[in-house]
C-alpha cells in the first residue's frame, strides 16, 4: 500500500489591475514569470488570464504540492518580482492564498474562527 501524503496542494491567486497603458507590459512581465515560478521547488502550475468581467485586470494563477513548497516560494526572488510589480498598477494587488483538499474538491476558507486556512492580504508590503 502506498503511502498517504498529509500534505494538501494551495493556490496563490494574485489579482493585478495594471495603470491605462501598462496592461501588456503587465502581462508580459507575468507571463515570463509564471515560467520562472514553474521551475520553482513544488510548482504544479502557473498560468497568467485575464480576470472575468475586468477587460484590464490580470490573474496569475500557481498551484503548489503543499504549504512548504508556497512558504518556500514567498521567500524567493519570483515572489519578490511579483511584489514589485506594485509600479504598474492601478491599486493595491490582492493576493489569496487558498488551501483545499484535492480529493473531494471542497475548500478550506478562511476567517477569523479559522487562522488555519488560508489568509488574504491585500496591498504592499505584505
Amino acid at each position: 500500500m502506498a503511502p498517504v501524503s498529509t500534505q494538501k496542494e494551495c493556490a496563490l491567486v494574485a489579482f493585478l489591475i495594471p495603470l491605462p497603458g501598462k496592461g501588456e507590459e503587465l502581462q508580459q512581465v507575468l507571463q515570463g514569470l509564471a515560467r520562472n515560478i514553474l521551475q520553482e521547488a513544488g510548482c504544479l502550475r502557473a498560468n497568467v488570464t485575464r480576470a472575468p468581467g475586468e477587460e484590464d485586470a490580470l490573474t496569475l494563477f500557481t498551484l503548489w504540492v503543499g504549504p512548504l513548497a508556497l512558504a518556500r516560494f514567498q521567500v524567493s526572488d519570483s515572489f519578490r518580482i511579483l511584489m514589485g510589480a506594485s509600479s504598474v498598477l492601478s491599486a493595491p494587488a490582492q493576493i489569496r492564498f487558498l488551501a483545499g483538499n484535492t480529493t473531494d474538491g471542497s475548500e478550506v476558507q478562511a476567517g477569523p474562527g479559522n487562522p488555519a486556512g488560508p489568509k488574504v492580504l491585500e496591498g504592499f508590503p505584505l
